[in-house]
């Protein structure tokens, strides 16, 4: 058979179309074939994540479209670490990340069938807990010991921390404390099938190693709270081994970016003007109001290496603009504690936190200058500062009890502590403290220790001696005479926690003569032993999420080898759908107290609860045996704490807290009664602009007819059978970064000694500062 010549013609225009096209198709396809985007699966065990250099960085606006979220890498396939014991999460999540020689990327599409149920509270940077909120966690140093966490609500509202090598908790990430706030930018929306959220993270706000290729651990994390608290992480997580680091995964591929040695200077200007009553001791003297008093002062930071920053603080602004939360001081025997909320002292607060609480920077009142030197080089951490104090005060051990003093004069800081790390989750570091006072002087120095054994085993120890040369100033307290001595300080722990069991063993040894001026003492002249256990079920298919038993034991003597305290008390926990938490306490306890001794039962409850996006709550109750500090003699004690969050919209949150005590004799009469209230109220215009009113409320009703002084001095005091005092404290708050902010505040106090308020103290403030980096 012959073919044609037009049928030849026919073929041949065929076959060139189908070269043509064949051949444009691939040279369309081969830039796409080139950016093809990499899929990663963590339940797969795809933990080698390859870093995706952009050209072309991301729009921080909260919508996943750019080109760049197309050429990132893609993580998905996480797991449920909590409840579930690694097990496929009931909701889906993808996360992206991809950088640039600036910027570190990550971006999360966080998928939910009911997008009316999630919960996203616009809020203050450092709030988001009760939220839905993802994160991402970077071991820079890629040594499982310490990690930048950076996390983010479906609004985009950012918090910043930094945490351990250690798992925290139930969970599979625990949160660290507030002592990092970071310069990056983040955004995020809630769209019809979940929420999404996108964040660039600035070189220069993380401190890694200087190397041509770095490699980072990594994960990332889901907080999904419904019926149950869920959790969920990239990573498998081995219940198994305490160290959570340890099983992070790796960010590989990190080229041509460099550590900053930063500048920054922060200036600061404030004007203050106080009204009080020209005599404090008569309330029916004049209020006067005192002149405006501005200041100013700079707070500039500078890295000495890469991973080395020095901060220089002159007449800094140490001023926090919440009021401390009213407790209650009536029948103590140890002074207060209180949070420190100050940017100075918040800032790598983690380098100084040791087993003993030898550093407690709220006693630092009114400094004239700060200096802090921090970093980490390879193996070594060093931690620095010195801070002068126009108006310190001093906390005051003894063998019973403690108290507070304010001393008002000028006294110099210094602090320096070095860890060195060893073998694998494993430290020892040197503490030195010194507080110079006048003549006087407390000096403290030392060794501290942890070590992993095994999986999910850890010992610590801290080993400190102090020398103390007193003031002599019996007017002020009857332990000021002057006098010079130096004794040890020792607390060793053993420890094992997995999912399941949890149990650990404690030593203490505080000589009687061992002071600590820079740290916090509740006691000294002890030594104490004490242990605990516990274990958690996890049903099936229940409405139970888990629940387990607890037992603690304790037993303190002092240095003449009298029992002075005993504590044995049984316990059991529940953690309900609904996010409902039940604690059932039982105790018998003893207790030695100026050659009294007392034995005491109680019974306690706790609740918490966040059934709702718009609620939640937490209350603890007690009833049983109590001490009469003051008249030295057994009593009958009632106490009852409740908090309650009520969030009507996403920008309006109420929260209400109040705390009250009722002690009567064993016969049944009143000796008094004391309680405080706590509303604050917050609206958020924006993630930078909020407004906040806090109202506190307090009450003291004292029996005249029981309520007495053992001791004869105090007894010759008049005693005030009712009191109360009431605060107020409004706040205007434009923050755009953590250290760039404008504050407007007005704070009134209020106080009625029998039937009548006085106004006792009036402030109005305005803060600004601005942080300008290099």
């Amino acid at each position: 058979m012959f073919l044609r010549r037009g049928d030849l013609t026919d073929r041949f225009l065929q076959y060139l179309l189908k070269v043509v096209v064949c051949s444009l198709s691939l040279f369309t396809l081969f830039p796409l074939v080139l950016l093809a985007q990499t899929v990663y699966r963590g339940d797969k065990g795809e933990l080698k994540i390859q870093a995706v250099k952009v050209s072309i960085p991301p729009k921080i606006d909260g919508v996943l479209e750019d080109p760049a979220w197309q050429q990132a890498a893609q993580l998905t396939g996480f797991y449920e670490t909590r409840p579930g014991e690694n097990v496929p999460p009931p909701v889906k999540t993808i996360a992206y990340i991809a950088y640039d020689d600036k910027n570190l990327y990550f971006a999360f599409k966080a998928y939910d069938p009911k997008p009316q149920s999630i919960r996203a509270t616009m809020t203050d940077r450092d709030n988001i807990w009760g939220d839905d909120h993802v994160g991402i966690e970077l071991d820079t140093f890629n040594d499982q010991r310490r990690a930048f966490q950076f996390q983010l609500n479906p609004f985009g509202i950012q918090a910043d921390s930094i945490t351990s090598g250690r798992r925290g908790g139930h969970g599979g990430w625990g949160h660290g404390g507030s002592t990092f706030d970071a310069i990056w930018h983040s955004a995020g929306r809630i769209t019809e099938d979940g929420w999404e959220v996108e964040a660039a993270i600035p070189f220069k706000s993380l401190r890694f190693q200087n190397k041509p290729e770095q490699t980072w651990g990594i994960n990332l994390v889901r907080q999904y709270p419904r019926e149950k608290e869920r959790s969920f992480n990239y990573t498998r997580i081995d219940w198994h081994n305490e160290c959570y680091l340890c099983q992070e995964a790796s960010l590989v591929g990190l080229n041509g970016i460099k550590p900053s040695r930063n500048i920054e200077f922060i200036p600061y200007m404030t004007a203050i003007q106080n009204g009080a009553l020209s005599d404090s001791e008569d309330y029916y003297s004049p209020f006067v109001n005192e002149k405006v008093d501005a200041d100013a002062g700079i707070d500039f930071r500078y890295g000495l290496t890469p991973n080395l920053s020095l901060n220089f603080a002159f007449n800094p602004d140490f001023n926090q603009v919440e009021a401390d939360v009213d407790k209650l001081d009536v029948n103590l025997r140890y002074a207060l504690s209180f949070p420190e909320k100050r940017p100075f002292f918040l800032e790598g607060a983690d380098y100084f936190n040791t087993s003993i609480n030898a550093v407690y920077t709220r006693s630092i009142v009114d400094p004239r200058y700060g200096i802090k030197l921090t970093g980490k080089e390879g193996n070594h951490t060093i931690g620095f500062f010195s801070a002068y104090d126009e108006a310190t005060s001093a906390i005051l051990p003894d063998a019973e009890s403690s108290e507070n003093i304010f001393l008002g004069k000028g006294a110099l800081y210094n602090i320096f502590r070095y860890k060195r790390d060893m073998g694998e989750n494993s430290f020892l570091g040197f503490l030195l403290t010194d507080k110079e006072f006048e003549a006087a002087y407390n000096r403290v120095l030392g060794f501290d220790g942890s070590f992993r054994l095994g999986k999910v085993h850890r010992f610590n120890f801290q080993a400190l001696r102090s020398y103390t040369q007193e003031l002599e100033a019996t007017f002020l307290s009857e332990e000021l005479d002057g006098e010079k001595y130096a004794d040890n300080a020792l607390e060793m722990r053993f420890s094992r926690s997995t999912r399941r069991w949890s149990y650990n063993f404690s030593y203490s040894d505080y000589g009687e003569d061992f002071k600590a001026d820079t740290g916090f003492m509740r006691r000294v002249d002890t030594r104490r032993f004490s242990s605990r256990t516990g274990y958690n079920f996890y049903p099936q298919d229940s409405i139970v999420v888990n629940w387990g038993p607890s037992f603690s034991f304790s037993r303190t003597y002092n240095h003449q080898e009298e029992l002075t305290d005993e504590d044995i008390e049984a316990g059991i926990d529940f953690d309900i759908k609904g996010q409902i938490g039940i604690n059932i306490n039982l105790s018998k306890s003893f207790e030695l107290y100026e050659d009294n001794p007392f034995r005491l039962r109680s019974f306690s409850l706790h609740m918490r609860g966040e059934p709702s996006k718009r609620f939640s709550f937490f209350s603890r109750f007690s009833i049983g045996d109590g001490i009469d500090y003051n008249s030295l003699r057994q009593a009958k004690r009632a106490s009852a704490s409740v908090n309650m969050t009520l969030k009507p919209l996403s920008q309006l949150v109420f929260d209400f807290s109040t705390s009250r005590q009722d002690f009567n004799t064993e016969e049944g009469s009143e000796i008094f009664t004391a309680q405080t209230f706590r509303l604050k109220t917050v609206y958020q215009f924006s993630p930078r602009f909020f407004i906040r009113y806090i109202f506190q409320y307090r009450f003291v009703n004292r029996n005249p007819l029981e309520f007495f002084y053992e001791d004869e001095d105090e007894d010759e005091e008049e005693v005030i059978p009712w009191e109360e005092r009431f605060d107020s404290c409004f706040l205007v708050s434009y923050k755009i970064n953590p250290q760039t902010v404008f504050f407007f505040g007005y704070n009134d106090s209020f106080f009625n000694p029998l039937e009548q308020f006085y106004h006792t103290g009036r402030t109005f403030f305005v803060k600004m500062s601005y942080n300008f980096r290099l």
